[in-house]
């Protein structure tokens, strides 16, 4: 994987699991769902007038069903950051490595302040392990596998990883390098 493209997909998975962590107030206010619904229809007609690789790796019907399904789920006000996990694996599922949304301004504006994840990992199998211990180098999490993190299972944040970063059509290593 390139140097480059690794180091996106680090940046996205630590501040993916950091923006969860942030306060109410981070977040941002609330948008009324008429808004959001007119955002989403923006995004929507932007990428079908303008994306060159838009059912490159995903069959026109299979994303009219993904851009739909996210739609209905617009009916109620949400922060820009609930917006954000609610389209961006919409946009990722374009399965396309250059397009992705970036975190809501409110988000990009906290990230100083949110803790970070302290290992570099990497993924085996459909397994975590730690790579890399950013606090203490060579202690015992550098090679072992994680199977939970603050009590999430692994599976589960994998899943939800890999809803949001991805890499060039249906490549199984685009995204082994959390």
């Amino acid at each position: 994987m390139h140097p480059q493209r690794k180091a996106l997909l680090i940046a996205l998975v630590t501040l993916f699991a950091a923006a969860l962590c942030l306060p109410p107030p981070a977040r941002g206010e609330e948008v009324s769902a008429k808004l959001l619904q007119k955002d989403f229809q923006i995004l929507r007609h932007a990428l079908e007038e303008a994306h060159g690789g838009l059912y490159q790796y995903t069959s026109k019907r299979a994303m009219d069903r993904t851009f739909d399904r996210a739609y209905r789920k617009i009916d109620h006000p949400m922060t820009p950051l609930e917006f954000w996990r609610l389209a961006s694996p919409v946009v990722s599922h374009i399965k396309c490595g250059h397009t992705f949304l970036f975190y809501p301004k409110t988000v990009q504006e906290n990230l100083g302040t949110l803790p970070l994840f302290p290992l570099v990992t990497r993924i085996v199998d459909d397994r975590l392990y730690g790579y890399r211990d950013l606090v203490n180098p060579r202690s015992r999490l550098e090679g072992a596998e994680l199977l939970s993190i603050n009590g999430v299972p692994v599976k589960k944040l994998l899943k939800s990883l890999r809803s949001v970063v991805n890499g060039d059509g249906n490549t199984p290593t685009a995204t082994d390098y959390f």
